[in-house]
């Protein structure tokens, strides 16, 4: 709860500030620069932080290993992303010279974003669950206390505000400084977890893991081309707001994928789906109420543009919530491949829907385009249906009782 609070809290500081004193333009030329980054990052990343999660969490006997392959690993990835973004700077910033610019120095951050990745999936397998919330609160600290400090000095730029936000990725790292110390003395058996079981199982991943991320941010990334920076700007609001509640979601899929490649349950994962489908069901009703007053009294009348396109984007969030803790039950089972495959349909229709639909409706084509984001959390269920003889029902439909359990376990762990 302290991690989803520190990322909701540093979200809503960066959105709120940079919309109000950058103005759509300026909010467009900071997700047109990071977009790039984020991106590179979790496609070059690729499966490796579930892979680190998974055998973790399976043989932790082998868990500072797996972390020392997963750092070196982290690092080769990392430059190979920084290189590329660099490569690609001129195209994606719509020959604007100073955006190239900030496209490409900001790509250095895919070096510490990826090591940071790796660090909390071993801290997550070890069920280090307090270093985890540290690092989210480091890095949400971090960023607030250094955007209100450049707003507050009238020193808040598109290029300050991306220094900031990426070195506050960089700063949650120290959250993990000596977490692989408390393993020291364990018995190491190397045949347990060999790079080449650790490499296929990230493999397996890694298509998924790129059209997961892709889905997210192919349309930042393509939108100045397609569109313009002003429509960026608008988007990226939206988008923003939506990824209030994926916080949620994301942080159920972690503890899920730790809790089932330890021990596997059925059962238990269909209760888990239950109750995320509830959460979100029970924040996207809230939110979708509050968006058409909340973004123009907050943000300004210059951004009342993004009230549809978030309205938009949040009934897929509630598909994806049981589907996102089916998909953590394939990668526990070890079928990573079948999570790429969804992901990977999701995303053909994605840039289709962005090809077709940006050019003439700008943030709200960008906006339906990513309905396209509900069909891979949903072939996941249909997958454990194929496969494993689960009921659809059970991930989809919630039970009389559930909302009463959901509240139970809730209260047990404030």
């Amino acid at each position: 709860m302290i991690a989803n609070a520190a990322r909701a809290g540093s979200l809503a500081t960066a959105t709120f500030l940079l919309a109000r004193e950058l103005g759509p333009a300026g909010r467009g030329e900071v997700a047109a620069a990071l977009a790039p980054m984020t991106a590179a990052a979790a496609i070059f990343a690729g499966g490796l932080p579930d892979a680190v999660s998974h055998f973790v969490a399976r043989f932790p006997q082998s868990a500072r290993k797996v972390l020392i392959r997963g750092l070196w690993a982290a690092v080769l990835l990392g430059v190979l992303g920084a290189v590329s973004v660099a490569s690609m700077a001129v195209p994606l910033s719509g020959g604007q010279n100073s955006l190239a610019v900030l496209i490409a120095v900001t790509g250095i951050a895919t070096i510490p974003s990826i090591a940071v990745v790796v660090l909390r999936s071993f801290a997550s397998g070890a069920q280090l669950w307090w270093r985890v919330s540290t690092e989210a609160a480091i890095a949400g600290v971090f960023q607030i206390v250094g955007l209100v400090t450049l707003w507050t000095l009238n020193r808040l730029t598109p290029s300050s505000a991306l220094v900031v936000m990426t070195t506050s990725i960089a700063a949650g790292a120290l959250a993990y400084v000596g977490a692989a110390h408390l393993f020291k003395g364990r018995k190491i058996e190397d045949d347990e977890v060999p790079t080449s079981q650790l490499l296929r199982f990230s493999a397996g991943a890694w298509l998924g893991a790129v059209s997961s991320v892709a889905l997210t941010y192919v349309a930042q990334i393509l939108m100045v081309p397609l569109a313009s920076v002003e429509q960026l700007g608008i988007y990226a609001l939206a988008i923003n707001i939506a990824s209030l509640l994926t916080l949620v979601t994301v942080s159920v899929r972690s503890v899920v994928l730790v809790d089932q490649s330890s021990s596997f349950d059925f059962d238990r994962l269909a209760r888990h789906a239950r109750y995320s489908l509830i959460v979100s069901l029970t924040l996207t009703a809230a939110l979708a109420a509050l968006v058409p007053t909340l973004i123009p009294v907050v943000f300004g009348e210059a951004f009342s543009a993004a009230i549809l396109p978030t309205i938009i984007l949040l009934p897929p969030l509630i598909v994806s919530a049981s589907g996102s803790v089916a998909t953590a039950g394939l990668l526990a089972l070890g079928r990573p491949w079948l999570r790429s495959v969804a992901l990977m349909s999701g995303l053909v229709l994605n840039v289709g829907l962005i090809v077709l639909l940006v050019p003439p409706l700008g943030a709200n084509g960008a906006a339906l385009a990513m309905l396209a984001s509900a069909l891979p959390p949903f072939m996941s269920i249909l997958f454990l249906r194929y496969y494993y003889d689960q009921r659809i029902k059970d991930y989809m439909m919630p039970r009389r009782g559930d909302v009463k359990k959901l509240v139970s376990a809730v209260s047990r762990r404030i």
